[in-house]
């Protein structure tokens, strides 16, 4: 598992895309989108919020020549609601995620680049437009940290 603070600080990456996948309209399962769409991007961080169709943007991803692309996503981890971790896509087999057309095994091998999932456990996937309040706190903590860290690599 990595951490999200060593990928913000790392000197040698020039371009991060933090990609937002979910349904939004199944309560804590748009976290990812509801991040990506809080980024302010600029600098070395570009926000894209793919929702529940991140195969359609592979080839976009790829023509950006990121140095990693980081999947923010809901993610059943067996935690606390709230909860969240970083891992190598290559080492999310025993994850689910709940809302793709495609598996995340079979993307690790069409990115060009480095693939990461920040995922965060979700108390509740029902259909709702409501985040629980664990989950939301969460990715207000998170889209904090990632905007720090792009003011201060543009400054």
């Amino acid at each position: 598992m990595s951490s999200l603070r060593s990928i913000l600080q790392h000197p040698d990456l020039k371009r991060v895309i933090f990609a937002g996948l979910g349904n939004v309209v199944k309560s804590d399962d748009g976290v990812g989108a509801f991040i990506s769409k809080n980024i302010l991007g600029g600098g070395r961080f570009i926000p894209l919020t793919v929702e529940m169709s991140l195969e359609n943007y592979i080839g976009k991803i790829n023509t950006l020549s990121p140095d990693i692309i980081v999947l923010l996503d809901c993610m059943d981890m067996n935690k606390k609601a709230g909860s969240y971790g970083v891992f190598g896509l290559d080492s999310v087999k025993g994850y689910t995620t709940n809302t793709h057309n495609i598996s995340l095994s079979q993307l690790n091998d069409l990115f060009t680049c480095k693939a990461y999932i920040l995922g965060v456990q979700p108390y509740s996937v029902d259909f709702g437009e409501k985040m629980c309040m664990p989950v939301r706190s969460t990715a207000g903590e998170i889209i904090k940290e990632i905007n720090k860290f792009s003011i201060l690599i543009e400054d």
